[in-house]
């Protein structure tokens, strides 16, 4: 987008307040005072049905009570208006897979720092768009912290994303994955008795969803037999029936194909990598996946699957999610969506991807990921054209999150 896009935006916007057209008092990063509309652009909801020209979004209390061409939306009298000057109305961004996130927030002082927040999550949110991620990949003596780290990270409120805390990734404590590689992002289990009892107290500290590693990404070139030993059936399935028992779900690396058959089996919600990244996808576990309804992780700027497959899976019906492993990165989510439509993704899709399909996986369906009446008012306003070229995502005009106006970035 050029500059003229944009300080045409703030000129026009600020016309608007001046008319008392405009969200009155309104600066950027503070809410507007009453409700308000964006008009004037293409609106995508992320549902994956088709795109409303001339659309907008009606935002009261923070909540989308509204949604449609705006000819047919009766905008009460006196609701402030945010142009979107022909750009793409959109849900905010979800990262279902920010691993390594939230170890480097705290300062030389062992504090929650601000200057790692603004980097780490601030940007994620102002630059990205990313209005929600998942954060994984914990240490042990990390995963201790979480109930302080939520509660301290609470106070900044709308200015960062939504986190859906994951954590530590429960693994075999004998495997490469705990003594060799990532020991940094997992606890170690030995036996059914411990599997249960680390459920327990990873659920017991906060977090949201229950994370599992089988092998590891340094694992693709090893034989077999240097990648044991796993967590069992018998294991797996009891940290699954912990951790739905008490309404939480359950997401596993398995980078191979018979770890993707065992972790099925024993009934996990969610594949956090591409199960096939040393060969192609067979069509039994494709159909096991996609008979099971299991949404499976992108990162395909890490691991990329071979040519032909993810088209394949999607064509079967199975769901993808968004992830990137790095969402603070201003350039990760662009280069996530470019590999994507190397694979043949269509830009509807992989918007859905990281709109509702995201949101469903990390259990927040029904609140963000989708503009429907009654969710949550978490809105990216980028470019026209985004359903030409996926790199208009890039064009952060508008960051709205949970009806506040966050920021509308400066542009280079």
């Amino acid at each position: 987008m050029s500059k003229r896009f944009y300080l045409t935006s703030i000129i026009l916007l600020t016309i608007l307040l001046l008319m008392g057209c405009g969200p009155e008092g309104v600066e950027i990063g503070e809410a507007p005072n009453g409700p308000f509309v964006i008009q004037n652009g293409t609106v995508i909801t992320g549902t994956g049905a088709d795109p409303i020209p001339n659309g907008a979004v009606v935002v009261v209390d923070g909540l989308i009570t509204a949604v449609g061409p705006r000819t047919e939306i009766e905008v009460p009298d006196g609701t402030a208006v945010i142009d979107a000057e022909g750009g793409t109305i959109l849900p905010g961004l979800i990262d279902a897979r920010a691993s390594d996130l939230l170890s480097r927030l705290k300062n030389s002082d062992g504090e929650i720092g601000s200057t790692q927040v603004d980097v780490l999550l601030k940007r994620t949110l102002e630059f990205n768009g990313i209005t929600t991620v998942r954060a994984t990949g914990w240490s042990w003596e990390e995963m201790q912290e979480l109930p302080e780290l939520s509660k301290a990270l609470e106070e900044f409120g709308k200015t960062i994303p939504t986190i859906v805390y994951s954590g530590s990734s429960v693994t075999h404590v004998d495997g490469p994955a705990y003594t060799l590689f990532y020991k940094d992002q997992t606890v170690g289990v030995g036996t059914v008795e411990e599997s249960v009892q680390i459920t327990q107290a990873i659920i017991d500290l906060g977090a949201d969803q229950v994370n599992i590693m089988m092998s590891s990404g340094p694992s693709l070139s090893a034989p077999p037999e240097d990648r044991e030993p796993l967590l069992t059936l018998e294991m797996l399935t009891q940290i699954v029936e912990t951790a739905h028992d008490q309404d939480k779900k359950v997401i596993a690396q398995a980078l191979f194909p018979e770890e993707a058959m065992t972790v099925l089996e024993a009934g996990v919600d969610e594949l956090s990598a591409w199960p096939f990244l040393a060969e192609p996808m067979s069509e039994e576990v494709l159909q096991a996946i996609v008979s099971r309804n299991i949404p499976v992780l992108s990162g395909f700027s890490v691991g990329q699957p071979l040519e032909g497959d993810v088209r394949r899976f999607l064509d079967a019906g199975g769901i993808l999610v968004f992830g990137t492993f790095a969402p603070n990165s201003r350039a990760r989510p662009v280069s996530e969506f470019q590999t994507m439509e190397k694979h043949g993704m269509t830009p509807m899709e992989m918007i859905q991807s990281a709109t509702l399909n995201a949101a469903n996986a990390l259990g927040l369906g029904d609140v963000v990921g989708s503009l429907e009446v009654g969710k949550q008012a978490d809105i990216i306003v980028v470019g026209p054209g985004l359903l030409e070229d996926i790199r208009v995502i890039r064009e952060m005009v508008y960051v709205i999150k949970g009806g506040q106006v966050v920021v509308v970035p400066e542009k280079e």
